[in-house]
């Protein structure tokens, strides 16, 4: 049973990070004033390779941000590192 439900889980982070957006970050998707990653708090480089969650808008490291939900994968819901908003894949992937 445990392990069943460990195995759902996985499925589901795998989900979660699909329906995450890969786009280049340029100070005109900057739309907070924000330049840094809010998880290794390092500067984002222009035209880096960057994640963005498609319902709230943050973006992250993508190393940074896949490493933030594969530590949570035993827990039963995820949200957004930055504004702690719990993330759907549905409504993220009609967002996107």
């Amino acid at each position: 049973m445990e392990r069943e439900l460990a195995d759902m889980r996985g499925k589901h982070m795998l989900e979660l990070l699909k329906a995450l957006e890969d786009l280049p970050f340029t100070s005109d998707i900057d739309e907070w004033g924000c330049s840094e990653c809010v998880i290794c708090l390092e500067q984002f480089q222009e035209n880096e390779t960057i994640k963005r969650i498609p319902t709230c808008r943050h973006y992250f490291h993508p190393v940074c941000v896949e490493s933030w939900y594969k530590g949570k994968v035993d827990t039963d819901e995820q949200r957004c590192p930055q504004c702690n908003v719990t993330l759907n894949i549905a409504a993220m992937k009609k967002a996107a």
